[in-house]
């Protein structure tokens, strides 16, 4: 009877054994990650199912052969780096970690793997073997080159942009800045980021009051703001007009956590418009001031602008003619309207001045006068004929 009992327990005790076994290579296989063991002669002990899909082949085909014997895709390089690798733990009893490893899989792909080897002991503590366990960090590592891609291509566009660019924190502390920031204002980006305005060179007490006002509406009203022809002092005393746009930066919920700025140096613009202001202000002044009528048309000869003789001459005022066309006109008998409608057709189709000499006209009070007209092209950027300018000189006396 106890013979029984002994060898019942002993079946009891193998079989608890053989599930605990099937238990554990379950759990091994259901790990993602490749697992392994290895002897001191690099061969397979153990490997869980994730391994051999990694080499295109069936655990069986994995276990008592090397990696030289079966491969699975990895070049002779890589296999001979992983032999080299295991002979380092082997000989130093220390683990063996290396992160994001280039490898080739059974189908030809480039694929990352964290290594991780660990040494093998007996009861002993003497090495006769490794564990290892490969974890597959590729879409990890391609979203970071992705993430590294667009962070270099964002900041390119961000230093070529020609107007100042700053981002700031709820605190008006810079956080980043492009090149013509640290240009205009004369500073490295290691003295500019996690300071405030105050470490800004040249820029006068008055700007920096408007700036951080500026700053503070847009933090706490979460809205954008503008300030058009704002002047700025840069850090060598130049001062320059810009056009300043602040908008809120916020976070996944919409909350305002700081602010983007962008500044347009505008001063050359603002420069030419008030050059071309004055030299209008210049052209109509004299323009008016000319004793000769002068008139513009359009290329359907609707008047677009007329001089104060002109006005006089056919007692009219600028808004009761502007628009409309010769028809309008008082005074004028049927044949001369006849006359310089031609004159001016010919002009707009031939794109080519014309002169009449010794015209008689009429005005609205009855008055004959005999007058030398010209008329020459107005053309547009290309050239081409978009009106009609005409002087008419009195030479009756």
């Amino acid at each position: 009877m106890k013979i029984a009992a002994s060898e019942n327990g002993k079946e009891r005790e193998l079989r608890e054994l053989r599930d605990e076994n099937r238990l554990l290579k379950m759990i091994l296989d259901a790990v993602p990650h490749s697992i392994y063991a290895k002897d001191l002669q690099g061969r397979y002990l153990v490997a869980n199912e994730a391994k051999a899909k990694f080499h295109g082949i069936k655990k069986e085909e994995v276990l008592k052969r090397t990696l030289e014997e079966f491969g699975g895709g990895l070049t002779p390089s890589e296999i001979q780096k992983s032999s080299d690798d295991d002979g380092r733990v082997f000989r130093s009893g220390k683990p063996f970690t290396e992160f994001a490893d280039e490898l080739t899989d059974f189908k030809g792909n480039r694929v990352f793997r964290n290594i991780h080897k660990m040494p093998l002991t007996d009861p002993e503590g003497k090495c006769i073997g490794l564990v290892g366990i490969d974890e597959d960090v590729t879409e990890k590592i391609e979203a970071e080159q992705a993430l590294e891609r667009e962070r270099n291509l964002l900041k390119t566009v961000f230093d070529v942009i020609p107007h100042f660019i700053f981002v700031k924190d709820q605190d008006s502390r810079y956080l980043k800045v492009n090149r013509v920031f640290l240009e205009f204002f004369g500073v490295k980006e290691k003295d500019i980021l996690g300071k405030s305005i105050d470490a800004l060179k040249g820029i006068f007490p008055s700007e920096k009051v408007e700036l951080e006002r500026a700053d503070k509406q847009v933090v706490e009203t979460n809205q954008p703001y503008h300030r058009y022809e704002f002047e700025v002092t840069d850090h060598q005393g130049r001062s320059s007009l810009r056009n300043t746009y602040r908008v809120p930066l916020t976070d996944s919920e919409g909350k305002c956590i700081g602010l983007v700025g962008i500044s347009e140096d505008i001063t050359e613009r603002v420069e030419v418009q008030q050059a071309l202001e004055k030299e209008r202000n210049l052209l109509n002044t004299v323009f008016d001031v000319i004793p000769h009528s002068i008139f513009v048309k359009d290329k359907d000869l609707r008047y677009v602008k007329a001089n104060p003789a002109f006005l006089e001459l056919f007692g009219v005022t600028e808004k009761d003619i502007l628009g409309k066309s010769i028809d309008d006109l008082k005074g004028l008998t049927p044949s001369a309207k006849v006359e310089f409608k031609r004159a001016d057709k010919q002009v707009l189709e031939t794109n080519q001045p014309y002169h009449r000499y010794g015209v008689g006209i009429t005005d609205p009070q009855g008055r004959k006068f005999l007058r030398n007209t010209y008329r020459v092209p107005l053309s547009d950027a290309q050239g081409a004929c978009v009106g009609v300018v005409s002087i008419g000189e009195n030479i009756t006396e």
